[in-house]
């Protein structure tokens, strides 16, 4: 395919998988050349680059091996994706650890793996990457739970949520040098291990009526990279799910 190669380059950690493969192929599409993390999904990451690279003339592609854990080095991370990429400009926050539980059934393990994965190295990498030069834009990728209180996720949401208020502070903290905003996915892509009954049944909830499919996200991913007055706001692509919080009141109030 022949894409207006531009000289600037875009990293997206978990960028081998589901989403953020999506986001890979998308930016790759807009003239990006590309910075793939990935933890263990090595084999992927290899054949998405092949794709890429046999897709897009020119582009050039670099594969980013790192584990997400207390040892991770973000400078040292983000200087290596700086040596292989021309003009390194764009960060997609889009890895993410995700296991269920309560509040009473979570353990500290639970809390520090998912803060440590979906909070603290994101704001890690934000800081290394505000030493970078160029004009500089982090798009962190959250999750639209984060409007609701749901403790059947408490150590995810919980740090999802701090991720989210994170964005609105290192916006302020860094514009107008790097402006970071983030996406907040409703039901987009969901395991293939869900049944159709229980896509329906989120469906129902959802006043679009649709699972959104990755098109949403990728348009907005265009809008964040495009508007460039918009600065630290969450925009929230989920089909108006987040806005299903009616709560009791008097007028919906039956007295039998």
């Amino acid at each position: 395919m022949s894409v207006s190669r531009q000289s600037k380059s875009a990293l997206v950690t978990g960028g081998a998988v589901r989403l953020g493969r999506a986001f890979v192929w998308h930016l790759a599409s807009r003239g990006y050349h590309i910075g793939i993390h990935y933890n263990q999904s090595d084999a992927a990451a290899r054949s998405l680059k092949a794709e890429l690279e046999r897709t897009f003339h020119g582009i050039q592609v670099a594969l980013l091996g790192a584990r997400f854990d207390a040892a991770f080095d973000a400078e040292r991370f983000v200087q290596q994706a700086a040596r292989q990429l021309p003009d390194l400009q764009l960060l997609v926050n889009s890895a993410s650890l995700y296991i269920a539980g309560t509040v009473a059934d979570s353990r500290l393990t639970d809390f520090s793996s998912q803060m440590l994965v979906n909070c603290f190295i994101p704001i890690e990498l934000t800081r290394a990457w505000s030493r970078l030069s160029g004009d500089l834009q982090i798009i962190n990728i959250i999750d639209n739970k984060i409007h609701f209180n749901q403790n059947t996720y408490c150590a995810y949401l919980l740090s999802k949520k701090a991720l989210a208020e994170f964005t609105r502070m290192a916006a302020l903290e860094y514009a107008p040098r790097l402006r970071i905003n983030a996406i907040a996915p409703g039901v987009s892509l969901p395991a293939e291990s869900r049944s159709n009954n229980y896509l329906q049944w989120r469906q129902a909830a959802i006043p679009m009526q649709r699972i959104g499919g990755s098109e949403p996200l990728l348009h907005g991913l265009d809008y964040l990279l495009d508007a460039s007055f918009v600065c630290g706001q969450i925009l929230t692509v989920d089909g108006g799910e987040s806005l299903m919080q009616i709560g009791r009141n008097a007028v919906s109030y039956q007295d039998d």
